[in-house]
């Protein structure tokens, strides 16, 4: 199976409230929730590539257009 996704990517700078860890389901809610997380925590066990991707970003200060194959990565249900 093939994918592509196009995405943007924020950088939050300040921020006030709280994270939701969990958040209403319905059909189509593509998210279980939110929490901070440091950005040398992050890896494929519990990001997506999209996620890694933007913290390859903040930490390199460079976006490199290459394509990328996972031949095994498990979505969190």
């Amino acid at each position: 199976m093939w994918n592509e996704y196009v995405c943007t990517f924020y950088k939050i700078e300040e921020f006030s409230g709280e994270a939701f860890e969990h958040v209403n389901q319905f059909i189509g809610q593509d998210s279980k929730g939110s929490l901070w997380v440091e950005p040398e925590d992050l890896n494929l066990s519990n990001s997506s590539p999209l996620v890694l991707k933007a913290k390859e970003y903040l930490l390199t200060n460079e976006f490199k257009i290459i394509d990328q194959k996972y031949d095994k990565w498990d979505v969190l249900n």
